[in-house]
């Protein structure tokens, strides 16, 4: 049993897309970084780059949230990873500011998000991005496999923000096609102990919920090409029931509010949501 979940980090940075070249990209960045540390004692500094704004937004008639594709992002050499991302975040900045002067000033004031999204960690599923919106748009609560346990604080008490604070009507339960998490969990429901012991670690504990589902469907008896899909979805549908069953929901439907969860997939092979019609509304509103 303690190999599928020695296994299981090693299986969400594959799935994640977690290449030898990316690895070695980043020991060689560590390497550089710690013989420049040794050489003076001070941490290298980024010169600034040479930013070419319509580069970086090359329309400008066009929105910056909108139309950017990653090539038409600056790109700066050398340096510390981290400080690169303070040259990229100016550029955005600047970009955006060149297209809506008050943008950020209206921003700071406050917040209208119509969606809250319950969606994976997986840094390859940023919901702005795929959703081509604009910061404040989409209220977010990301995790590994993007569940939500009904004894999830964090989770609970996004959810209550957004509805009783932030008054969402809209919840949206986002699983996406090749998960770490639930290839870790499939592997662990095909354990000869069929994941007897898997709550022997956090992540461990996490995925024991989808471990169950796998195990409950049946799901490892037909292999991983037809069963690791067939998961994916059934841990949306028990998450859009989990959400459903929370006193919060519960509470806000007895008040009269339309509020309705919904479930969805993302194809990281295409770029696309697919809305797998996993809806629930409040009684009477079906």
């Amino acid at each position: 049993m303690r190999e599928p979940l020695r296994s299981a980090a090693a299986n969400l940075v594959r799935s994640s897309g977690g290449s030898r070249a990316r690895v070695a990209r980043l020991a060689y960045s560590r390497h550089r970084l710690a013989h420049a540390e040794a050489t003076d004692n001070k941490s290298p500094t980024l010169q600034p780059a040479q930013l070419d704004p319509n580069h970086y937004n090359p329309r400008p008639h066009q929105s910056p949230f909108r139309t950017q594709t990653f090539t038409e992002m600056p790109t700066v050499t050398g340096g510390h990873v981290l400080q690169r991302f303070f040259t990229t975040n100016k550029a955005w900045a600047q970009a955006v500011t060149n297209k809506d002067p008050n943008f950020f000033k209206t921003l700071a004031e406050s917040q209208n998000p119509e969606v809250l999204w319950l969606g994976c960690a997986d840094s390859r599923v940023p919901e702005s991005v795929v959703l081509a919106v604009k910061p404040g748009e989409v209220f977010v609560h990301r995790n590994i496999a993007n569940q939500f346990h009904p004894d999830d604080d964090s989770a609970l008490s996004v959810l209550t923000y957004a509805i009783e604070v932030l008054k969402i009507d809209r919840v949206v339960v986002v699983g996406h096609t090749q998960c770490g998490g639930i290839k870790a969990s499939f592997d662990i429901a095909s354990s000869n102990d069929g994941g007897a012991n898997a709550g022997d670690t956090p992540i461990g504990r996490w995925l024991k919920p989808l471990v169950n589902i796998a195990k409950s469907h049946g799901l490892t008896s037909i292999g991983e090409e037809h069963g690791i899909p067939k998961l994916t979805v059934e841990s949306v549908r028990r998450q859009v029931a989990n959400v459903a069953s929370t006193s919060i929901l519960q509470n806000t439907w007895a008040k009269g509010r339309p509020v309705s969860v919904h479930g969805w997939l993302f194809h990281l092979e295409t770029g696309t949501l697919e809305d797998l019609h996993v809806d629930i509304y409040p009684p009477g509103n079906e």
